[in-house]
């Protein structure tokens, strides 16, 4: 019985490379942040959320977490089991076109779960509704007795200065309602088995929130709490969370998600369109070359910061709200220098005596272009890519800190933006810190990450 394949060829150029790489413990731990980040981006939903994974109703069992799920939840997830099993495959059996045909198949499968999801807007706050119900049992002990025997007034009292305590469930405001309706609608006699029904009812709810399974970090990270501004460890914010009482840990959780949709949508457009100029710019050359160079020229005088302005000013609030709208204004703008290295590149390979001697032999264009051009392009793109993708992530930081970002989503700039409007670098320190650790960190990665792989790939090394 054979044991587990490599996934690199042994003695291949590619697992030469990866032994000069794994050797550099600046690189393995780039590689390690990198990896944390694909995860928590891929796994945030299930990492801090407010709504439950599994709760029992009137109904069943329900999963309120995945009928929530957006489509970028699934498209991440999707990628991520993808990735997983193209691994697996690869690494326990079968070949190449196998794992390909496996991870195609996820793809096209969680595509399609995703367009033709409709999540459901979760309006239900479970956390704030467990807390107010936990309260209305404390009013229910309390004022039980004075219900029965018809104090109304005291009653009356007792339950307004309840709701005052309520911190805004919208379930638990009307179950305090339907309280105050008895004192108003029936006499005391009649309260007796109405005010059991209504006790019985709210503790079998609060006993049902208890139970529940949530998230490793119950807070959303677009929900005010009542809590307010909190430092790192108080009131069950691990990070803190700031004036509105937004948890920190999960903003950042959920920040990450958009920083890495962005880096990886906008090195994507680089690659796509920088490879497609250049290499026809850097193969045919004459004036095409001439027309494709001036392109770039005339792309690269355009900033960046001014064209998301001026784009933010047209597109409709439904495409501002995705990240990947601001991933592909990066990419479409970014990509002049990619084409100016695939074009510096081809032009090299272009002369090399084994693409001379292929094209000596008949072999059409397409296979020279796979075969002989795109492996030796891998090495360079790769190192540009690396860099190109903290260069976007500073970017991005930088559109939501000035309020262009993607709207309502949660990003790290948007959260240093907050902690300036605020004027609490002082005395709240930590909404600064973090997310400017997480900046720092994610870029720092990608820039180690591409150093190591320039001098992992440098034949000469």
């Amino acid at each position: 019985m054979t044991g587990p394949r490599p996934i690199l060829r042994p003695g291949g150029s590619a697992a030469r490379a990866w032994a000069r790489l794994s050797a550099s413990g600046a690189a393995l731990i780039a590689l390690v942040l990198l990896a944390l980040l694909v995860l928590v981006a891929a796994l945030a939903p299930f990492l801090s959320a407010d709504a439950p994974l599994l709760i029992d109703s009137d109904q069943g069992r329900t999963w309120p977490l995945f009928s929530a799920m957006s489509r970028a939840d699934l498209g991440w997830l999707g990628g991520l089991l993808a990735a997983l099993a193209g691994y697996l495959v690869r690494r326990f059996g079968g070949r190449w076109l196998v794992a390909s045909i496996t991870a195609l198949l996820i793809v096209a499968g969680t595509i399609g779960l995703a367009l033709g999801h409709q999540p459901r807007h979760e309006t239900r706050r479970y956390r704030l509704e467990e807390h107010d119900r936990a309260i209305i049992v404390e009013l229910d002990r309390e004022l039980g007795d004075d219900l029965v025997r018809g104090a109304d007034a005291e009653v009356r009292a007792g339950l307004r200065a309840g709701r005052r305590r309520l911190a805004g469930s919208l379930e638990a405001e009307l179950d305090l309602e339907r309280r105050l309706d008895l004192v108003d609608d029936r006499p005391p006699e009649q309260r007796a088995w109405a005010f059991r029904a209504l006790a019985t009812r709210n503790e079998l709810e609060l006993g049902r929130l208890r139970e529940a399974v949530y998230a490793l970090n119950r807070h959303a990270p677009d929900q005010p709490g009542v809590d307010g501004l909190r430092r790192p460890g108080q009131a069950g914010h691990v990070l803190g969370s700031d004036r509105d009482g937004r948890d920190l840990l999960a903003r950042l959780v959920h920040g990450a998600r958009l920083a890495m949709t962005v880096a990886v949508g906008s090195v994507a457009a680089m690659l796509l369109l920088g490879l497609a100029v250049g290499l026809i710019a850097g193969w045919f050359g004459g004036p095409l070359d001439w027309l494709l160079e001036r392109l770039n020229q005339v792309v690269l005088c355009l900033p960046v910061l001014f064209v998301l302005v001026a784009f933010s000013g047209y597109l409709p609030l439904v495409w501002r709200q995705s990240g990947l709208t601001v991933a592909l204004i990066i990419g479409l703008v970014a990509w002049p220098q990619m084409a100016r290295l695939v074009r510096a590149e081809t032009r090299r390979l272009r002369s090399a005596g084994f693409v001379r001697a292929a094209e000596a032999l008949g072999l059409s264009r397409r296979r020279i272009f796979l075969r002989h051009l795109l492996p030796n392009l891998v090495g360079p793109l790769l190192i540009t890519a690396s860099g190109a993708a903290g260069q976007v992530i500073v970017l991005e930081a930088t559109f939501s800190f000035l309020g262009l970002g993607a709207v309502g989503a949660p990003s790290w700039g948007r959260i240093l933006a907050d902690s300036r409007a605020a004027a609490l670098i002082d005395s709240a320190w930590h909404l600064a810190l973090f997310p400017g650790l997480a900046v720092t960190g994610a870029v720092l990665a990608f820039n180690v990450l591409g150093d190591r792989l320039r001098d992992a790939l440098d034949p000469r090394s």
